[in-house]
C-alpha cells in the first residue's frame, strides 16, 4: 500500500471512529437504550466506513485528475 493510500485509510478510520461515537450518542439520546444504540452503531458505522473508502478510492481514480485539469 502506498503512503498516500495508507494516509487516506488512516483518515477514513479516524473519521469513522469519531462519527461512530457521535452516532452512538445520538442513537442513545433518542432510544435511551445502550444495547439498541450500540447495535445501530455497529451496523451503520462499518457499512459507512466501507462506502466512504470506496468513494475516496473512486474519487482519486476518476475525479481528482479531471478537476485538476479543469481548474488549471
Amino acid at each position: 500500500m502506498t503512503s498516500d493510500k495508507a494516509e487516506l485509510l488512516a483518515k477514513v478510520l479516524a473519521w469513522r471512529a469519531l462519527s461512530m461515537t457521535c452516532g452512538f450518542l445520538i442513537a442513545y439520546a433518542f432510544t435511551g437504550e445502550i444495547k439498541e444504540s450500540a447495535g445501530i452503531t455497529i451496523v451503520i458505522g462499518p457499512t459507512l466506513m466501507l462506502v466512504q473508502w470506496g468513494f475516496e478510492m473512486a474519487w482519486d481514480k476518476y475525479i481528482r485528475e479531471g478537476l485538476r485539469n479543469a481548474i488549471s
